[in-house]
């Protein structure tokens, strides 16, 4: 019955502070798994939209930036659960995630031909 008002409630030493969710943390964006298939994804998806459409390649090329536009919208939205208004897409990182994964994924296939090639004895690396 005497329920203490809001103020009141936030005012009080001897209670433990709520912690709201920290946008700036790693965690925040979701799972490990999650993180590693938003980063590692564009490597085998990219190629695979640009071979498809090899004859067509306006429509490779505009598929391919889409798709990385997409998986760097899902890594950098950030979930305003506190406040219920929904998400806030900060376009700097999604425009940092498609060049850095643009430089990331011929380095990916440079490295797995490299490998292949050593592994392979059709190379020597002196």
């Amino acid at each position: 019955m005497n329920e203490p008002f809001e103020h009141e409630k936030r005012d009080d030493p001897y209670t433990t502070p709520q912690h709201r969710g920290n946008s700036g943390t790693v965690s925040s964006g979701g799972s490990c798994l999650k993180m590693g298939v938003v980063w590692g994804l564009p490597a085998i998806v990219v190629p695979l939209i640009m071979g498809l459409f090899m004859s067509v390649w306006p429509i490779g090329l505009t598929l391919a930036v889409g798709f990385l536009l997409w998986m760097g919208k899902m890594q950098a939205t950030d979930s305003m659960t506190d406040s219920g208004a929904g998400t806030n897409t900060q376009w700097g990182r999604v425009v940092l995630y498609v060049v850095v994964q643009v430089i990331l994924i011929p380095l990916v296939w440079f490295a797995v031909a490299w490998g292949f090639c050593a592994i392979s004895g059709s190379g020597s690396f002196k």
